[in-house]
């Protein structure tokens, strides 16, 4: 048994561990996130705006859903039921 668990040899392999995965994780923004970035938030807040998107919305926001169906869109999905697939 050990007195301080930064001297277990475990919690070291754990850190190590850690370390080489965050030295492998990409750097940057994936490409769905700079698409998004593409979109005007003014823009598309006057149309949600105009037309009262967010009148009934309470966390599901049309933003939300744009980017939903945009991301369905852009894997090339064949309906909405994908959300479910993933989950299982």
């Amino acid at each position: 048994m050990t007195v301080c668990k930064f001297f277990d040899k475990n919690f070291v392999l754990l850190d190590i561990v850690f370390i080489q995965f965050r030295l492998a994780m990409p750097i940057g923004k994936t490409v769905f996130s700079q698409l998004m970035d593409l979109v005007p938030e003014n823009e598309f807040q006057k149309c949600v705006d105009k037309y009262r998107g967010d009148f009934h919305a309470l966390k599901f926001t049309c933003r939300d859903q744009f980017r939903v169906m945009s991301y369905a869109q852009f894997t090339d999905r064949s309906s909405c039921s994908f959300p479910r697939t993933i989950r299982r």
